[in-house]
């Protein structure tokens, strides 16, 4: 029995001591992490990105960041002091990124990873860009004048560039949200691109290839231009309805024929002088087609310099320059005519109607190239 009770103490301190000896192999193995950092911004830029640290740690003496995996590294040397420290890393290839920020004490020890991500952006990302659409453009005595299309994403705006009167080469930034963009000065030439922004904190900007213009049409000026229709014409109540109203330069105001007038529809304008045309823009006042308020079915154009009044076809008009059918539903609409067309009186003449004997619309362009 003595011997029983002597074999069970040995277990015991056997035991213990094996206990002990795991307990010191920790004690002996104890890990020391420095601070870590306790924040961090990425902000994405072209082939790099600025890193923000935020520290308000007093025990950190380095900052290590680790990307592709620990394969690369940077130091950012912070002193044991407290702030925001930016460190930017250039030469990335464009990607996405995860990024490791390990501290350093004075004593060498390390901190557990702070982890981050962010992107890269390059020429995968510019080839992606496209210009802000132009719908049109076009020259004028008093200048030159470009009607945006809506906004593109994540624009920052465009850049319009140019040559002035006195022949010098001008460039304005045109803000995201501007829909038109008049220029007094402008003489020849016209450029554009549009800028980006990858991200709203992104350090870099994009812009998109620049993209030339020519072959802009001039707008002549309808100042002092009479306008007159066959049958007299409808009180069209805030849109007017006289046939001048097409040439004011208000989308609201136009023609609207004479109720129970009868068909020919004829309208005349006179340019005060013989000028070359190229084509004739019509507008009609927003939501027309939606209204159902565009009564065109057929249009014969007729330009002459021999005075003409709004009345059934006259052979001293000659033949049409223009013949256009109307598609339906636009609410804008280009006829251009022949080649070399010249005349002061312009005709308008609509032989045929969608609705009873109706013609009406808001506003009339006459452009030479």
């Amino acid at each position: 029995m003595k011997n029983i009770y002597i074999l069970i103490a040995l277990i015991v301190v056997s035991a213990c001591s094996k206990m002990n000896d795991l307990h010191d192999k920790f004690l002996d193995g104890e890990v020391i992490y420095a601070a870590k950092v306790d924040s961090a911004d990425v902000l994405a830029g072209k082939n790099r990105a600025l890193l923000n640290l935020d520290i308000r740690s007093q025990r950190i003496e380095t900052v290590r960041i680790y990307w592709n995996n620990y394969a690369d590294s940077a130091d950012v040397n912070v002193n044991n002091q407290v702030g925001e420290f930016p460190k930017m890393l250039d030469n990335l290839p464009e990607n996405g990124y995860v990024f490791q920020l390990v501290s350093f004490d004075k004593a060498g020890n390390a901190s557990l990873p702070f982890e981050t991500s962010g992107s890269v952006y390059g020429d995968r990302f510019q080839s992606r860009l496209s210009n802000r659409a132009i719908q049109s453009v076009y020259a004028g005595d008093e200048g030159l004048t470009v009607n945006w299309s809506g906004p593109v994403d994540n624009s920052l705006g465009s850049n319009l560039v140019y040559t002035d009167k006195s022949g010098n080469e001008q460039t304005i930034r045109i803000p995201v949200n501007d829909n038109s963009t008049h220029i007094d000065d402008w003489s020849v030439g016209l450029k554009y691109n549009t800028l980006f922004l990858p991200e709203p904190t992104a350090i870099d900007t994009f812009a998109s290839d620049w993209r030339s213009m020519s072959g802009i049409p001039f707008k002549y000026s309808s100042t002092g231009w009479t306008a007159t229709c066959r049958d007299g014409n409808h009180n069209w109540g805030a849109a007017g309805g006289e046939p001048d109203k097409v040439l004011d330069g208000d989308i609201n105001t136009g023609w609207h024929t004479r109720v129970g007038s009868s068909l020919p529809q004829c309208m005349v304008v006179d340019m005060q002088n013989s000028r070359l045309v190229d084509h004739l823009v019509f507008r009609f006042q927003p939501n027309a087609v939606a209204n159902n308020w565009i009564y065109i079915k057929t249009l014969n154009v007729y330009l002459t310099d021999t005075p003409a009044t709004p009345d059934v076809y006259q052979e001293a008009w000659g033949e049409p320059v223009a013949v256009y059918n109307y598609p339906g539903e636009i609410e804008v609409f280009t006829v251009t005519l022949n080649p070399e067309s010249y005349g002061r009186y312009l005709v308008l003449y609509f032989p045929d109607s969608k609705t009873n004997t109706y013609i009406s619309f808001t506003e009339l362009e006459v452009y030479r190239e």
